[in-house]
């Protein structure tokens, strides 16, 4: 019996939509040392609800106890007269034994599985639009946060694994660990490695996108693998339809942003129009949606000014805009 089927069983057992069946079986597993790892892992991620302890006790004291009704003892037990049980102590001994067993396991449920997690210590950074930030984690490892940017992770890597929060983008230059992998979040995906190079993206809507500059790195969503990705590999992952596309890509243009370049390499004019908001600290609004779909392919150094990149790309798309406070409008025919 693999580890993915006593999860399902168990969330199906939390959310009460297990059968009579699936029960039995849960019974016998949650009493089997063997899957004490997996039981443990499953019961962490939902600790926080109190119901689920008095779900999980009862279940556990259910399997004890049909345990001991089938044990050859209490069979045994069972089958003598019943009148000369009051005059053995042995009886009430094996009663009292099985009442002390089931509360202990209560107790031991409530340490093994429930027993609260140890505080940890949190540093949190994030980026203005407009703002760009080196930042040096407890390993030793790198990172670049992009503007309008959020990362969080803690102070100290004192567990088994490396891990980090993402909303925004940033650039990751990870110090090898086979002992301790490297993991970043953003939302239900997971992005794993030992130690390489790789840019993390949310600035698409509905989409991640994680690019590859060295190493290999692995991707998942939910426990699922979306896939390995070594150097100049890149894979988007659409968050609605559950997708994962890989493309062959150059890297580099993809993390230029980090040397103070704003890149907007073969875009749609909505991802550009989201870059350039976070870059530059404005609103672009277009007046006929049909812009989003132009497409855009340019490079701009770091001390470009608004108006200067602004020109530019209108010219290429052939759209006017209007500045309005920090609000930018953009009219033209737009693209098919």
């Amino acid at each position: 019996m693999d580890d993915i089927y006593v999860l399902t069983l168990l969330k199906k057992f939390i959310e009460n939509y297990i059968t009579e069946q699936e029960y039995a079986e849960l019974k016998i597993i949650v009493i089997n040392p063997a899957y004490e790892a997996v039981i443990k892992k499953f019961m962490d991620s939902v600790w926080e609800d109190p119901g689920n302890l008095v779900l999980f006790t009862k279940l556990r004291s259910d399997a004890v106890y049909e345990q001991i009704l089938a044990s050859k003892q209490f069979i045994a037990a069972k089958n003598v007269d019943k009148r000369s049980l009051w005059h053995r102590p042995y009886y009430w001994k094996s009663i009292a034994a099985s009442v002390l067993l089931i509360a202990a396991l209560t107790k031991t449920t409530q340490k093994l599985f429930f027993s609260s997690p140890a505080v940890v210590a949190y540093s949190e950074y994030r980026t203005l639009a407009g703002e760009r930030l080196k930042i040096n984690l407890p390993d030793g490892s790198e990172v670049w946060l992009n503007a309008g940017s959020q990362i969080r992770f803690p102070k100290n890597f004192e567990g088994h694994s490396r891990d980090v929060q993402l909303d925004g983008e940033a650039f990751f230059d990870v110090l090898h660990d086979e002992k301790k992998p490297f993991k970043v979040f953003t939302g239900k995906v997971s992005t794993q490695v030992l130690g390489t190079a790789f840019n993390i993206s949310t600035y698409k809507p509905q989409v991640i996108e994680v690019t590859v500059t060295r190493g290999m790195v692995s991707v998942q969503h939910e426990g699922r693998q979306l896939g390995m990705l070594s150097r100049n590999k890149q894979l988007d992952f659409n968050t609605v339809s559950k997708i994962a596309e890989q493309h062959v890509v150059d890297a580099g243009a993809y993390t230029a942003w980090t040397n103070g370049e704003l890149v907007l390499n073969d875009v749609t004019m909505e991802e550009a129009a989201i870059r350039i908001s976070r870059w530059f600290n404005v609103k672009i609004i277009f007046k006929n949606p049909g812009l989003k779909k132009c497409r855009l392919v340019a490079t701009f150094p770091g001390n470009v000014k608004f108006t200067q990149v602004m020109s530019i790309i209108s010219r290429l798309n052939n759209f006017t805009y209007q500045v309005t406070d920090k609000n930018v409008y953009l009219s033209g025919n737009g693209c098919k």
